[in-house]
């Protein structure tokens, strides 16, 4: 069952394209918010790989506040949930976030 309600294609595909241009705008808490909308709303086996795009944009997030425990933490959490997925998957090289 959904923790969110659930979205579209086109609404999933949009707030993925948008983490992922936060991201890279080093804006990595607005990223986090961003695809934690498809996170929370995802119930296929890709719901770790959302989760561990939003720890590592957690992780950077951490670091941009001087935050090096919490950082490392976040990264550690958020590779253990990527380290099954392809690189690239859903054309994001996911390992330039780490």
């Amino acid at each position: 069952m959904p923790r969110h309600p659930p979205l579209s294609q086109e609404e999933k595909k949009k707030y993925f394209e948008e983490g992922i241009k936060l991201f890279n705008r080093q804006k990595f808490y607005e990223c986090h918010e961003a695809l934690e909308h498809v996170w929370l709303a995802e119930t296929s086996a890709d719901r770790l790989f959302y989760q561990g795009l939003i720890q590592l944009a957690s992780s950077r997030h951490h670091l941009q506040k001087g935050r090096k425990y919490p950082a490392e933490t976040c990264l550690k959490k958020g590779l253990e949930k990527l380290k099954n997925y392809p690189c690239p998957h859903f054309g994001l090289d996911w390992k330039k976030w780490c």
